[in-house]
């Protein structure tokens, strides 16, 4: 009933006027769809950027192969069965929409040495698939939104800050510049930290630097890093009964089978699309193709660049290894499974999966109008790197733009900041599926050194905020260097001695929290 006081109408009004009216977001995957999809239902306006070439949703993503739907990247979504989550009631809102189904007979396990599979609990998650492959969930998403396709912003003076208030998005000489009020970032790797590297936006840039590698050590005090890892994805055709017919979707565990036999350390899970997907008739598929990830220390040994990967010696060499793996690890024999391919397509996903995740669900610098959402962004340790965490991400910093955009959060750097946990932490996966991770201990927390000291660091690109290339121990005197702007960057701190822990991933196929 009564009046509001006047106080909290200005603050009310206040709010209201300097919420952000068109927003740019780029990238659109799972983080970028629901930030936009939220924005939208606030009533901003929001445009999508997507590099993908016929579809959004990144890693959740699909493709039709041999004439059937194939996941090549993410190959299901699962959430607890007796914690609700608003994630949760997202996946049934998708359900009913016919964009996912639930996956109750899914034979879902581990893969031991020697072929030997071990099924998962099925009575403590829910697992979803997509209902025409896991992309069905993306383009459901995608509905009603301005989603630029096959548009790409690149690293090097796509994103301009302007000084007057609002952002500059460019994306290629044949396109007009478009203008927003704030921009969200929804991707990760070097393009998105090269990105900001000549923004004003020093702490979104500091926690925008990455590196890669199959596993994640001590960095020295203060010099913590997004880390992510390469992961091949091997699409192949045999004939029914070539493969197992025991699992449809198996983790595989490393180690050796009991008669000492080698497994499949370049593996890290085996799917079959064609039990997943089956004919509309109910007919079984005579052809089945599945889909096998890499790990994540084969992909470092054996990277290469993506868009010259097709027609290669290596990638002849790559689907050779990863199906003579594949054989080891359901123990057939050699030959059996690489002698029977009728089609295969190999992809490497170069910045697969993160291996350590900053503690906020996400970023916003408030003053400059940006913020980042993303998978690696998690406040809760058993949903990092999974799509309920891309999804949280995205769908709380629409909330946050909407209702408190004067409050920065999440970039919060120094050791009273944020902090970089390795993303395994506090989690054991499904029947232990985060293969080789073990428990993350408390003091491995890593944070980003506080940008306040006033040193500027040299140049623009991916070397131009704290810390760059350019030595790590003295502060480096503004210059005036390429990058411009504000940015600053560390002065150096002790060393920690590293642990050499070896992180095979969980969460590609988003299996995580189960």
């Amino acid at each position: 009933g009564g009046a509001l006081d006047p106080r909290m109408l200005a603050l009310l009004f206040a709010s209201v006027a300097t919420s952000p009216q068109r927003v740019g977001v780029i990238g659109g995957g799972i983080a970028g769809l629901s930030c936009a999809r939220r924005l939208q239902a606030l009533g901003v306006e929001a445009v999508v950027f997507d590099t993908g070439k016929h579809a959004p949703g990144g890693r959740s993503s699909s493709r039709i192969f041999s004439g059937a739907p194939a996941d090549h990247a993410a190959q299901y979504i699962s959430t607890p069965r007796d914690e609700p989550s608003a994630f949760g009631l997202f996946a049934e809102e998708m359900v009913r929409a016919g964009a996912l189904r639930l996956w109750s007979d899914g034979r879902v396990g581990t893969l031991a040495p020697g072929g030997a599979f071990t099924p998962a609990p099925s009575d403590s998650v829910r697992r979803y698939i997509g209902s025409d492959g896991i992309g069905s969930l993306a383009a459901a998403m995608a509905e009603g939104l301005d989603v630029r396709q096959d548009v790409w912003v690149p690293p090097s003076g796509g994103l301009r800050y302007d000084r007057k208030g609002g952002w500059i998005v460019r994306t290629g000489r044949d396109n007009p510049d478009e203008r927003f009020d704030a921009v969200v970032v929804s991707h990760n790797g070097k393009c998105a930290e090269r990105l900001t590297s000549s923004t004003p936006a020093a702490e979104v840039h500091a926690l925008l630097r990455a590196k890669f590698g199959a596993s994640v050590g001590r960095p020295r005090e203060g010099d913590a890093k997004m880390t992510l890892c390469s992961i091949y994805s091997l699409l192949f055709e045999v004939d029914a009964g070539v493969m197992p017919d025991t699992f449809d979707a198996a983790h595989v565990v490393p180690g050796r089978s009991g008669d000492g036999r080698s497994a499949a350390p370049e593996l890290q899970m085996l799917c079959n699309n064609a039990r997943k997907y089956p004919r509309a008739d109910g007919a079984p598929r005579q052809k089945h193709v599945w889909t096998a990830l890499s790990s994540a220390r084969f992909g470092a040994a054996h990277k290469f660049p993506q868009e010259a990967l097709e027609g290669t010696e290596t990638e002849a060499e790559v689907r050779r290894l990863l199906l003579s793996a594949v054989e080891r690890a359901c123990g057939l024999p050699a030959g059996s499974v690489s002698n029977s391919v009728r089609a295969s397509k190999l992809q490497l996903w170069g910045a697969a999966t993160p291996l350590n995740r900053w503690d906020r669900d996400y970023l916003w610098d408030a003053p400059r109008g940006i913020g980042v959402c993303g998978d690696w962004l998690s406040s809760v340790a058993s949903r990092a790197g999974t799509v309920e965490a891309a999804w949280t991400s995205g769908y709380l910093l629409a909330e946050h733009m909407g209702s408190r955009p004067a409050d920065s959060l999440g970039i919060e750097l120094g050791r009273g900041g944020g902090r970089f946990w390795a993303a395994n932490d506090g989690l054991a996966g499904e029947g232990g599926m985060a293969q080789g991770a073990g428990q993350a201990e408390p003091e491995l927390g890593q944070w980003v050194v506080d940008l306040g000291g006033g040193a500027v660091a040299r140049g623009g690109g991916a070397r131009g905020a704290t810390a760059g290339r350019g030595g790590r121990g003295t502060p480096v005197p503004p210059e005036g260097g390429r990058g411009g702007g504000d940015r600053r960057r560390a002065d150096g701190r002790p060393s920690v001695p590293g642990t050499g822990r070896d992180l095979f991933l969980k969460n590609l196929p988003y299996a995580a929290g189960e």
